[in-house]
């Protein structure tokens, strides 16, 4: 390499100068002419050395300084390669807040190419008139705060729309800390905005649907229970009169079909609650077979009228009692019998039921109902638990039904840790077994309902007793109410709406009040409220309810009730309050 030979002869050349210098300025002196051969000498050798080492490191230093300006070229190659690619706008503004880089993305967010948007101001581009006298401000915030400003802005697009960015603003600054620009990242979030906007309509929309099915629900309870209220509240009178053996028959099935019937009803109106695994289920002792023996039984009236023949077959290994939830046991057992009743002409319909243990305290219930009817068809099978589920057949739509039956029992089955199917290799007609998990209890006798028979004379001191005001506009729900009370040994004045119990506590002092809640002229939850304006917190206020809704409870109490009462009600639940404060009605005497 000619500059690596030109150091290795220059060096030593200029030693000799400078050595031949020194001899000359000395060349009187002995002394100086050896030490300057010596130096030459010295200074000729190392000047070989230092040549020859600096000829050889200077090429790998340029081959550094080579490769490390290649980095530096990538590495800026591949941050601008990514401004220019990043779906986010980049730009960066000078202390004016003009442009002076603009990306593809800023391009295709605010329609300006580069060469329309580099070097023109922010006012010009993209600032809509509605925002303009705020820039100045958010421009010298950025400043001062050394960026790293977060915003949702309104920005203008070329064409004029509007749209929604996501800002996120920094400094750029030289080594000596002075600021040279702002860098923004930018991203159009207008459709997500709206996607949000949509969201929170549709989910106001779904609430306002929400609350409109739950008024229509409150509302139909309320007209299905009233009625409800007088068959069951009249036939429990009417069971503890004196009857004969028919007589008690036929009104206890009226009093079971009623209670059935409610049990229904409260499941449609809870439906979402079922749906969603929210159903509570009871635990207490009962016997289960008298719980089977009395669902079946339900139909006997039915399968006479038809001409059908009933068969209940218990295994023996049925304890006497178990611990569970026997409505709920009979409402699953009521629904597959009820089908197998309605879609049986002629034969038979049987129910048979044993048990498998589980463990030492738990067992399951293994119950099937099988009747002789007309069977579901193949196609039918993987669907006729799913809601509203019918058999699309002249015979299905001239017996009706909801469509509830079979889903109510699939999810109570699910509840009670157990399993619903039906048996596809039936003969004829259909059997669906069915299992549940039950506690193994005692082997006690469970006692019967006890009925009270109070008359007048028992309780001689509250017949002519007024402590207590029922409140209530339907005719049949007063007379079922006070009959109750009568029954228990309580009498009662009646009023048929809020402002008449206003009235009436004008001049007649009352320690428990039994109010309903919808009336006409004035509701329950308004007189309530100017009860308590008036007379603090007594007299004691029971509302009595045909809504049942979730939360009715909650309102009532919050209105300044203190206790509650879905309809129908019956002796046992009046019974249960008039003992809770009975201290209070006993002042009375």
């Amino acid at each position: 390499m000619p500059s690596r030979k030109f150091l290795l002869i220059l060096l030593p050349f200029l030693s000799l100068v400078a050595i031949g210098l020194y001899l000359y300025a000395g060349r009187d002196s002995e002394f100086v002419i050896y030490g300057g051969l010596i130096l030459g000498g010295i200074f000729g050798i190392t000047g070989c050395y230092a040549g020859y080492f600096v000829s050889n490191r200077i090429p790998e230093a340029e081959a550094e300084l080579d490769r490390s300006g290649s980095s530096l070229r990538h590495s800026r190659q591949h941050l601008m390669f990514i401004l220019r690619e990043t779906p986010l706008a980049y730009i960066e503004w000078n202390l004016e807040f003009r442009v002076v880089t603009w990306n593809k993305a800023a391009e295709k967010i605010f329609g300006y190419t580069a060469k329309e948007a580099i070097g023109r101001h922010a006012m010009e581009l993209i600032v809509p008139e509605s925002i303009k006298e705020h820039v100045d401000e958010i421009w010298q915030r950025n400043l001062r705060d050394e960026g790293g400003q977060k915003s949702l802005n309104e920005n203008i697009r070329k064409d004029g729309s509007l749209i929604t960015c996501q800002w996120n603003n920094t400094i750029i600054k030289n080594p000596k800390g002075r600021i040279l620009a702002v860098a923004s990242l930018v991203n159009d979030v207008t459709a997500s905005i709206k996607t949000q906007e949509t969201m929170r309509i549709a989910m106001e929309e779904a609430q306002k649907a929400t609350r409109a099915k739950t008024e229509f629900l409150a509302n139909m309870s309320h007209e299905i229970r009233t009625p409800m209220n007088g068959v069951i509240g009249l036939t429990e009178l009417l069971l503890e009169s004196e009857l004969d053996a028919q007589q008690r028959s036929y009104l206890e099935v009226i009093r079971s079909s009623g209670e059935m019937l409610l049990t229904i009803i409260n499941d449609i109106l809870d439906l979402s609650k079922i749906e969603s695994g929210k159903l509570i289920l009871s635990d207490r002792s009962f016997n289960i077979a008298e719980c089977l023996q009395s669902s079946f039984a339900l139909f006997s009236h039915n399968m006479k009228k038809k001409g059908l023949t009933g068969r209940i077959e218990l295994d023996d290994s049925l304890p006497e009692t178990v611990s569970g939830d026997p409505v709920r046991l009979r409402q699953i057992i009521y629904n597959l019998v009820n089908n197998a009743v309605k879609f049986t002409e002629s034969g038979t319909v049987s129910l048979k039921a044993w048990t498998e243990p589980v463990t030492s305290v738990r067992l399951k219930l293994f119950v099937s109902v099988e009747d002789t009817g007309m069977g579901i068809a193949p196609d039918r099978l993987d669907s006729i638990f799913d809601p509203f589920s019918q058999e699309d057949t002249s015979p299905t739509r001239l017996h009706g039904g909801t469509g509830l039956g079979l889903t109510i029992c699939k999810r109570l089955c699910s509840l009670m840790r157990g399993k619903i199917q039906i048996d596809t290799t039936s003969p004829s007609g259909s059997r669906f077994t069915f299992y549940v998990e039950l506690q193994k209890a005692p082997n006690v006798r469970v006692k019967e309902r006890e009925e009270q028979n109070a008359t007048d004379s028992e309780n001689p001191a509250l017949v002519n007793s007024r402590s207590i005001l029922i409140v209530e506009d339907n005719s049949v729900n007063r007379l079922v109410t006070k009959r109750i009370l009568r029954s228990l040994g309580y009498e009662s004045a009646t009023v048929t709406n809020g402002l008449e119990a206003l009235d009436y506590l004008e001049s007649h002092p009352c320690e428990l009040i039994f109010m309903d809640l919808q009336m006409p002229v004035m509701d329950g939850f308004t007189a309530t409220q100017r009860i308590r304006d008036k007379y603090g917190t007594e007299p004691q206020i029971i509302a009595l309810t045909a809504s049942a809704v979730e939360g009715d409870r909650e309102r009532c109490l919050a209105a300044g009730m203190d206790d509650y009462l879905p309809k129908p009600i019956n002796r046992k639940a009046i019974e249960s309050v008039l003992a809770k404060y009975a201290d209070l009605l006993q002042e009375q005497k």
